[in-house]
């Protein structure tokens, strides 16, 4: 089939066509550890990745912003982009269940467990809120232990560093006989936007915002418990962060943190308490960009399983 430019009058339509010529199923599941791992067919298309000029400006316009906040929002100039191959993209954030059958079989420990500072979560009362509740950064946090935040089965699993995201997508591309990595910046945007154009999936309404992501909240929620995009991914405008890998298409963007010193890993969606319920939620764009020390445990992550093709 043709590679299509967006938008898509029925992406899900768009979805079967390329699966039925490939000769793959739109959705798939492997096992890896007595544990699935469920994933979605991405076709190929050509899009426009970014913000559009007028919603740069709006943003660069805020008051109060930092040199940080700046270089964020200019990275988002928009330009032309084509997706050339299909690929699979798991249909929710990895899980703290799915994280767990990685590290018992692989007799893996990440880094926050050989020492580096995590994050852990000091909270009282209903929903974890009170006086002097909030998250804080100290030795002792890590995936399976994060102070008065434990995490259920179905959870996106956090306070994971880059190499211990790397590590599961080499074990899982082992355990299944594929190919299994980070997505690129240009995969995730395209996935996330599912054949629309708009400052969300669904369009540029905030108060629908609610039916597709977490977010205004103080810790995270279960995976899958919000609508999905037309391609059927969840979560993908909030719950937690999400960790992309680098991709030679960006290489020469003057934005994307020459100068902020190592933090050169790219992450995308929206975190769970970025924002208040009734705040205009900016930070859970489909165009949202920012970037993230190798080091830093304050993102989770999913996969993509490439197509032989």
């Amino acid at each position: 089939p043709p590679i299509r430019e967006m938008p898509y009058s029925d992406p899900r339509a768009y979805q079967r066509e390329w699966a039925e010529f490939l000769g793959v199923p739109v959705e798939r599941t492997d096992t890896a550890n007595g544990v699935a791992f469920r994933f979605v067919l991405i076709p190929p298309g050509t899009f426009r990745m970014g913000s559009p000029a007028d919603v740069v400006a709006r943003l660069l316009a805020q008051p109060n912003l930092g040199d940080w906040a700046r270089d964020r929002y200019r990275a988002e100039t928009e330009r032309r982009v084509t997706i050339r191959r299909a690929f699979y993209l798991g249909t929710t954030e990895v899980t703290f269940a799915q994280f767990a059958a990685f590290v018992a079989h692989a007799r893996y420990e990440t880094r926050a467990e050989r020492g580096a500072a995590g994050w852990g979560y000091r909270g009282s009362g209903v929903g974890f809120r009170g006086p002097g509740a909030g998250w804080e950064e100290a030795r002792g946090f890590n995936w399976k232990s994060a102070g008065d935040y434990k995490p259920a089965p179905n959870h996106p699993v956090v306070n994971t560093a880059r190499d211990d995201a790397v590590a599961l997508c080499k074990w899982l591309s082992a355990a299944t006989r594929g190919t299994c990595r980070l997505p690129t910046e240009s995969e995730w945007e395209f996935a996330c936007r599912a054949g629309r154009y708009g400052l969300w999936a669904h369009g540029d309404d905030p108060e629908q915002l609610k039916r597709f992501a977490v977010y205004g909240t103080e810790v995270p929620a279960a995976v899958g418990t919000r609508a999905a995009n037309p391609f059927g991914l969840f979560d993908m405008h909030g719950n937690a962060t999400e960790r992309c890998a680098l991709e030679d298409l960006w290489t020469d963007d003057p934005h994307r943190s020459a100068n902020r010193s190592a933090a050169i890993y790219p992450v995308r969606g929206g975190r769970f308490n970025e924002a208040s319920a009734d705040a205009w939620p900016d930070d859970f764009r489909a165009a949202r960009r920012t970037w993230e020390h190798h080091d830093s445990l304050a993102a989770g992550f999913r996969v993509l399983r490439e197509v032989p093709q």
